[in-house]
């Protein structure tokens, strides 16, 4: 059965929860999850990422970082995701981490897996990462296709092979995009995951609007068929089935999502008429320090997103000024009615959304309103119990 991080993540992160709840209700505000993005350096060209490679980007400098760390321990933010860009391209990432994990309870490393061998797995594993997650969408084909690295669905596969054996034990993650043109490689991925018993998590193909333009976008777009969609619907209901879990909300809202992307309508879930609560506990912060809530404003991460609500930068001030400011608290009350993860689906953004604030957790999560059940999965030859 494949080994679950949530509930290990929920009890590591009970009371400082609590805490910043407490926090929340003494009036002050902090951000309960941080991700830093450390570097926009990638040695990856996926036709689908929104990080640009502009020779001009760098990495986060020691000095603003640690700065931010230092504020976070004040703020009591419980959840930090180390990102990039790649940040297994940072020799000092280890260090980054150690510090990190002084500060916060629990941090999620975000990589491609490509440059981890041997010593970076046990360097990492004694820095004291709680999660790493690595993206892997489909099999050798599809996998190297999707990433235009040949050579990276194997790598990946070491990597977390590595990361297993570690002492504490790393726990892994391996992150998917759903969607119309690799529908028939999720029951693989499920196979795959159960066998190595690490946790799958399925996202979207996120369509921010800087990839509308290139060719493999526009190849990809005249996949979405109301047959492709139908086929997709019932691999997330198998996948579902398989676990034995209540219906995850998230999956239940990708065929919609994509057939908004075909022809622009409107599924129109309740999820997105309720006020977003992201804003309010959920913040990244960019390599150079710029500070934003979500796709919903515009960044130079996510160019061609939202609404311009203006510039905040934890280089230029703290970040308790940051989101002590009208400017930013403006845009947090603006961005509660947004609702522009209907058009992206980045699952950073929607899933917290079922668990924040704890009506939410009990609505979405906790009380299911439905649940599918059917046909499990096959294990394919080779994977242990």
């Amino acid at each position: 059965m494949n080994r679950f991080a949530a509930p290990g993540r929920l009890a590591r992160l009970g009371i400082p929860v609590l805490r910043w709840y407490g926090r929340r209700l003494a009036g002050a505000s902090s951000p309960l999850i941080v991700n830093l993005c450390l570097t926009r350096h990638c040695n990856f060209r996926c036709d689908h990422c929104y990080v640009p490679h502009e020779d001009s980007i760098g990495n986060m400098p020691w000095a603003l970082y640690t700065g931010i760390l230092r504020q976070l321990r004040s703020m009591r933010t419980a959840y930090l995701y180390l990102s990039g860009g790649e940040p297994l391209l940072l020799p000092d990432l280890e260090e980054r981490i150690r510090l990190a994990k002084q500060v916060v309870p629990y941090v999620h490393l975000v990589t491609n897996g490509f440059l981890l061998d041997s010593s970076r797995a046990i360097s990492l594993a004694r820095a004291g990462v709680d999660l790493v997650s690595l993206s892997l969408d489909g099999d050798q084909e599809t996998h190297d296709a999707v990433r235009n690295q040949p050579g990276s669905y194997r790598r990946v596969l070491n990597a977390l092979a590595l990361l297993s054996r570690q002492n504490p034990p790393v726990t892994c993650q391996i992150v998917t995009q759903a969607a119309p043109w690799n529908v028939d490689q999720l029951e693989y991925l499920a196979r795959l995951t159960d066998g190595l018993a690490f946790e799958l998590r399925i996202t979207a193909h996120v369509a921010y609007p800087r990839l509308a333009d290139p060719e493999p976008a526009r190849r990809w777009r005249e996949t979405i068929t109301e047959a492709s969609i139908e086929r997709l619907q019932e691999a997330l209901d198998r996948f579902q089935a398989h676990y034995g879990r209540p219906y995850d909300p998230f999956l239940r809202l990708m065929p919609g999502y994509y057939r908004r992307l075909r022809d622009g309508s409107d599924f129109g879930d309740e999820l997105f008429t309720r006020p977003c609560p992201v804003p309010l506990f959920y913040v990244n912060i960019l390599e150079d320090g710029e500070v934003f809530a979500c796709p919903g404003m515009k960044s130079s991460l996510y160019p061609g997103t939202g609404t311009d609500y203006g510039s905040f930068s934890c280089a230029r001030q703290s970040l308790a000024d940051v989101f002590g400011s009208e400017g930013y608290r403006s845009m947090q009350r603006a961005l509660r009615d947004c609702a522009a993860c209907r058009d992206y689906l980045a699952s950073c953004y929607v899933r917290p959304r079922l668990h924040f604030p704890l009506g939410n957790l009990i609505r979405y999560r906790l009380v299911p309103t439905w649940t599918r059940r059917g046909r499990g999965l096959s294990r394919p030859d080779g994977c242990g119990d």
